[in-house]
Order: C-alpha cells, then structure tokens, then sequence
C-alpha cells in the first residue's frame, strides 16, 4: 500500500506558517519530509525556522504582508526557485482577524 503521508521530495509553501494553524502544518509537512517554505508578515521567522531543522528538514522563511501587491509582486516565483524550481503544494492560510 501507498503511503500518503510521505512527503519526501515534494515542496511546500505556506502562507500565515509562523503561527497557529500555518506552523502547525509547516512542521508536520517538514517531519514528513517536504521542503518548507514559510511566507509570513512578521519580519522575525527564527523561531519557525528553529523548529522545522528539528524536524530534520531545514525550512525557508520569507518576511511578506501577501495583502499588499507591491511586497508579494514576484515573491512566489522567487520562492519556487529558492525551493529548487518546483512546487507541489501551497496551503494559503494566511488572514487577518477584526
């Protein structure tokens, strides 16, 4: 049988990855093997990068507010080349709360 849950090889990114349920899926995807990339507004990505290399599987961090057009023109591309020129998943789950 298949297994579904191996994400060796794959690339991730994940918008809103620094905090709750974004860091939460970046680690799983990391300790499954996939390589990470983290996309969040907050200039600070250190603690998120600590915890994926604890996975085994070093990370990428990316300081961008994506609901502004100027910071995220390009930044996708960017990142896809920075993960080696492919990209298997995107989990948009950045957002903002009132």
């Amino acid at each position: 049988m298949k297994d579904f849950l191996n994400f060796h090889g794959k690339t991730a990114i994940i918008t809103g990855g620094r905090r709750g349920l974004g860091r939460a899926m970046a680690l799983e995807l990391a300790a499954r093997g996939a390589k990470v990339a983290v996309i969040a507004k907050n200039k600070d990505g250190s603690s998120i990068l600590k915890e994926l290399s604890e996975t085994g599987t070093p990370g990428l961090y990316y300081s961008c507010d994506v609901a502004d057009p100027e910071q995220r023109n390009g930044l996708i591309s960017k990142v896809v080349n920075a993960l080696g020129g492919r990209l298997d998943i995107l989990i948009n789950n950045a957002g903002i709360q009132f």
